[in-house]
């Protein structure tokens, strides 16, 4: 035999060699190390191992197979159990053996279309050692692309044994052990993704239940789309008129209000099936299907037809009324730490409601506001509830994303209440404007301004590395007094010029963590002023970097970040 090559199984067959009725504390397996050996002539092997530690003087089973492609190969039990074969290929030898005096019996009966019986039984009049594995069974496949059943079984069927001699499903040492082995499945050489012991290739999708009247005789896996007469209410028959049941019409009835077919919600004519989900037909005694949507008549996004909220209602507010027209806005989110803001205020500001793709989507991570309440989906933690118009939002996303807004424009002149100190801002505008010129109305108040990565607007040491304030983006603030803001429309040109940092060579860039706080280096701090070009950087007291600049012959502001509370590791300064 030559040319063998190797096919890997997941195959598990438990056995008890504790011989109490209930017990199983030792196991014999198909080996998940070991192969299923083929040769040129498609011969299949099937490895039955064993940790049983005690000597082998006999065993006997009996094992139903799946017959379509499998053909026991009685003749080459003994010439493959034996020393000469493990030898000549290779393979671990089995404790079975008909070199030194062991004898095997075998015996195949077709049961049916499907799968036949095989009773195997082993002696030797010389006790053999365990070894791990007990035996190989030999069969001829006729298709290396298929899933393989084998039960384990004590041949009692049609009221009778078919092996009268070996009535047990397995007997080791005279020792009944059939409590302690399990039927399986194999798959060889296909794919099997839905483990649902099938070859992938093989399945036909359909209904599967004989009763149905969609029955697909032919199909092997349901999609629970089987149809039993009367279990559907009101199938369509064309657009005027629907029956009940499925099978056969029992009764019809023109589709007038509360009545309505499917394409009538969906706004699809094509649809199929067509069920009807509204209404109910009493002569038929059929029920609705759940419909869900907004249930209150006073939203402006009433669903007659629903029979279930979904908590999807809006109502006339500060966004507007229920003739107002909608609009949206995409922001565009980095993977990590950022801060957002939008311009529309929206129909459904709950941040349940606003986050709801990404939730989805496993991209959200965490949200907060400038108070320090959060929305944390993972723990079901939302202690902040709605966003505010004109505020911005600190984020943090598993990747990069996408995030849509629904509702109505807020104008760009809405007034924005500011505490004193620190908090978040929103930008209203949408256009990109000069950070100078969008603060100039509160330059006396203003201490400092930063955006997501840490770029300041610092009208005191006349730093400027954020240039352009644009929509989508969100702000931080520090601000002398508590003042109502408004933004205005840009015109004018930047007062302060805007330095952003040259890119770094020498020094890494160090990680957004989402917290941060500014050095000022003002000129005349320095003992021996830098170049311009020089790099500065700034480390943790863990060696690692936690800022970075350049110098550009101006007042610097370095940017300092903290350490982030949301990860394992240390990735900023306490």
């Amino acid at each position: 035999m030559t040319k063998f090559k190797n096919i890997s199984l997941i195959f598990l067959l438990f056995f008890n060699f504790i011989f109490s009725q209930n017990d199983c504390n030792e196991i014999i397996t198909i080996n998940q190390d070991e192969t299923i050996i083929f040769n040129d002539e498609n011969l299949l092997l099937i490895p039955l191992s064993s940790n049983f530690e005690n000597s082998v003087s006999s065993f006997q089973f009996n094992l139903i197979f799946t017959n379509e492609f499998l053909t026991f190969q009685n003749n080459l039990v003994d010439s493959i159990n034996n020393s000469i074969f493990y030898s000549v290929n290779n393979i671990q030898p089995a404790v079975a053996s008909v070199t030194e005096g062991g004898v095997f019996s075998s015996n195949v009966y077709q049961l049916d279309n499907e799968y036949s019986i095989l009773s195997i039984a082993y002696a030797t009049s010389q006790l053999e050692n365990s070894e791990e594995i007990l035996l190989y069974i030999p069969f001829l496949l006729s298709n290396q692309n298929t899933c393989i059943d084998l039960i384990f079984s004590d041949g009692f069927l049609n009221n009778e044994y078919i092996f009268p001699n070996q009535n047990i499903e397995f007997l080791l040492n005279d020792n009944d052990i059939s409590n302690c082995v399990f039927d399986t499945t194999i798959c060889l050489s296909c794919l099997d993704i839905n483990e649902n012991n099938i070859c992938d290739s093989d399945e036909i999708i359909g209904c599967t239940d004989p009763l149905a009247c969609n029955y697909v005789p032919e199909a092997n896996v349901d999609d629970d789309s089987c149809l039993i007469e009367g279990s559907s209410c009101f199938v369509v028959v064309d657009q005027n008129c629907c029956c009940c049941g499925v099978c056969n019409c029992v009764c019809e009835q023109e589709i007038i209000y509360p009545l309505a077919c499917e394409f009538e919600v969906s706004d699809d004519a094509f649809t199929t099936n067509n069920i009807v989900i509204q209404g109910e037909i009493e002569d038929c005694e059929c029920v609705t299907e759940i419909v869900t949507g907004c249930t209150d008549a006073t939203a402006c996004n009433y669903n007659i037809y629903a029979t279930q909220d979904d908590g999807s209602c809006y109502f006339s507010s500060e966004c507007g009324d229920c003739e107002s027209t909608g609009t949206s806005q995409t922001i565009n989110l980095n993977s990590g730490w950022s801060l957002f803001s939008t311009y529309i205020c929206p129909y459904q500001p709950n941040l349940e409601s606003i986050m709801s793709d990404l939730i989805t989507n496993n991209d959200l991570i965490i949200l907060k506001d400038g108070d320090g309440s959060v929305f944390w989906p993972e723990f079901e933690i939302n202690n902040i509830g709605n966003i505010e118009n004109g505020r911005a939002y600190l984020i943090k996303t598993q990747n990069q994303s996408t995030l849509d807004i629904y509702g109505t424009m807020i104008d760009y002149s809405y007034p924005i209440e500011i505490i004193e100190g620190w908090s978040y801002l929103g930008y209203l505008n949408q256009e990109c404007y000069s950070v100078v010129e969008m603060m100039e109305p509160i330059i006396n108040d203003l201490m400092i301004l930063k955006n997501s990565d840490g770029f300041v607007y610092w009208p005191m040491f006349e730093v400027n590395s954020i240039g352009y304030m644009c929509p989508g983006e969100g702000f931080q603030i520090n601000v002398n007094n508590s003042i109502t803001f408004s933004y205005q429309i840009g015109s004018m040109g930047t007062r302060i010029g805007s330095t952003k940092p040259d890119k770094l060579v020498h020094f890494d860039e160090p990680s957004n963590t989402g917290n941060n706080m500014i050095i000022g280096l003002p000129l005349n701090a320095w003992e021996f002023t830098p170049s311009i070009g020089d790099e500065i950087a700034a480390y943790g007291e863990g060696g690692e970097i936690i800022g970075s600049t350049t110098f550009q012959g101006e007042h610097i502001a370095l940017t300092v970040w903290g350490d982030d509370l949301t990860t394992d590791k240390k990735d900023g300064i306490s």
